[in-house]
């Protein structure tokens, strides 16, 4: 037995005498029950496999097993010292090397956070709540209809009919002169990828805003080109207004205005990704984004998240991204399209952790 294991049960037995000579507080003695411990080895760190380490919730106590021939002796000794309580086994070999038990791991319970329909991400502890908030198709510029929510948090609008405002499909012609305007709008494209197309004879621009009439100088998109065929793709939810503005002395022009839903293609996904990383070692996973991407990491012990975008020779020192944090929380938030590496490092002798990664693929 090593001097350190000597120490060790010299001072268990100093507190236990402690507190068997102290008083309580309303007169008489404490009862001092002692309960069989093991310990092991994970890497260099000693593991504690305390059946103390337990939990007392609604008359029931939940006590941390480990197969190490003390669970049984252990839960008889809970039984025979607390009599009206439930005594329940649970097995605790899989977090007890994160540093904690039963007890340790069940004294923060996180708050559900729900995301609200619409908002499209659903971050870290996030679920989203399906109920709406309270909006109709009419708040997203429909005449009416049923307002659905889809698994990924986005507003359904396949049930809802027409829009106000400008009526999509919209088409109409027109001769514009030179430095004249022709205005159209608003259109509604609530959920929606707005579609306009300029065509006709002459020279004449095509201006799309979001939100207000386009002038010369404010726009979302003007392509500018020579001649009278141009095109804007804008997504929703928002309202547009467009404009044709003439170049050449006399332009006569046809316009078309519609909308498409947007596809799957276009919803931000999240990944879960769980696992165990020693020290010095870890885990990697790759991405590919047209929209960022946002990685979060909780869990148990010590491990470094670390993400690479658009890094052909990754190293340690050259991440995009690198915080370097005392435990396990985590978090990159990267924008722009790109090729992402998602590393989890271990820097404990062994942490436990849950990476959730969104991305737009």
């Amino acid at each position: 037995m090593g001097i350190d294991r000597v120490y060790e049960i010299s001072a268990l037995d100093n507190a236990a005498s402690f507190y068997a000579d102290t008083p309580k507080p309303g007169g008489g003695q404490w009862n001092i029950i002692r309960i069989p411990m093991t310990f092991h080895y994970s890497g260099n760190q000693r593991v504690y496999n305390a059946h103390t380490n337990s939990l007392i919730v609604n008359k029931h106590v939940i006590v941390p097993t480990y197969g190490r021939g003390t669970d049984a002796s252990a839960l008889q000794i809970y039984r025979g010292a607390m009599p009206g309580y439930t005594v329940v086994g649970v097995d605790a070999r899989s977090i007890i090397p994160s540093g904690g038990s039963v007890h340790c791991t069940t004294m923060q319970v996180p708050t559900r956070t729900l995301a609200s329909c619409g908002d499209g991400v659903i971050r870290g502890g996030e679920q989203c709540d399906m109920t709406l908030g309270g909006v109709t198709c009419s708040d997203l510029g429909y005449k009416g209809g049923t307002l659905g929510c889809k698994t990924s948090c986005l507003f359904d609008t396949s049930l809802c009919t027409d829009v106000s405002g400008g009526k999509l499909p919209f088409s109409t012609s027109a001769t514009v002169t030179k430095g004249s305007w022709k205005h159209y709008g608003p259109f509604i494209a609530a959920e929606k990828t707005l579609s306009v197309a300029l065509s006709g004879s002459g020279d004449a621009d095509l201006y799309v805003r979001r939100g207000a009439e386009p002038t010369s100088t404010a726009y979302d998109c003007r392509p500018y080109k020579d001649g009278s065929s141009e095109t804007c793709t804008l997504d929703g939810p928002g309202t547009f207004y467009v404009s044709v503005n003439g170049y050449a002395t006399s332009s006569s022009f046809g316009l078309e205005i519609g909308f498409t839903p947007k596809t799957d293609d276009d919803e931000a996904v999240t990944e879960t990704k769980t696992g165990t990383v020693l020290k010095d070692k870890y885990e990697y996973y790759e991405f590919t984004s047209r929209d960022g991407l946002l990685a979060e990491m909780t869990g148990f012990g010590d491990a470094d998240l670390y993400v690479w975008q658009d890094v052909a020779s990754p190293t340690w020192s050259n991440s995009t991204c690198r915080l370097y944090l005392d435990g396990c929380s985590e978090r990159c938030d990267l924008s722009g399209p790109g090729s992402f590496l998602v590393i989890v490092r271990g820097y404990a002798a062994s942490s436990t952790y849950t990476l959730e990664v969104t991305y737009t693929p």
